[in-house]
């Protein structure tokens, strides 16, 4: 099956977190998830249309556990593939320490936390997660469980701003 592309490149190829599905009488089954990118061109599905009558999608979904290398899927299409942009760097694929580093130079984050600048935003994280230091989240793997755990608030507070109810 050929790969329907906007500008010629996919809508979104990387990682994505489940944050939750449902299935009822009135919406049917639906899946929220929140994409691993973070990139500088804004989100992918920007423009799109959403709910009942919005862009349709083919997604293979592959779970990634901790205990395996991380998978990616291949984009196969009949055409000639258009040339690879970069993709943005992920903060999963970073140790925790980084990643919460870059996420309190964030200004989203800042304001999320109600950080005036990087330095109170590095000090709220670091009492919010108990740590002394964000090495700290790399030296433990409980540590680095509460970086993340935290980062899956932020990103749900992330898709309830930009979404609302609408993904609820």
């Amino acid at each position: 099956m050929p790969v329907i592309t906007l500008n010629g490149e996919p809508t979104f190829q990387g990682e994505m977190l489940l944050l939750g599905w449902s299935e009822n009488n009135r919406d049917g089954m639906t899946v929220r998830l929140a994409l691993d990118a973070i990139d500088e061109d804004g989100h992918p599905f920007k423009g799109l249309g959403t709910g009942k009558h919005g862009q349709r999608f083919a997604a293979v979904i592959i779970p990634v556990t901790d205990e395996e290398p991380k998978r990616r899927a291949e984009i196969v299409s009949d055409e000639t593939p258009a040339p690879q942009k970069r993709q943005p760097r992920r903060w999963e694929d970073m140790p925790p320490s980084q990643a919460a580093a870059l996420a309190c130079q964030s200004g989203e984050f800042q304001k999320w936390l109600a950080a005036r600048d990087v330095d109170s935003a590095d000090a709220i994280l670091k009492r919010r997660l108990n740590v002394k230091s964000k090495s700290d989240l790399d030296a433990s793997a409980d540590k680095a469980h509460r970086w993340w755990k935290f980062l899956g608030h932020f990103r749900n507070h992330q898709t309830d701003q930009r979404y609302g109810d609408e993904m609820r």
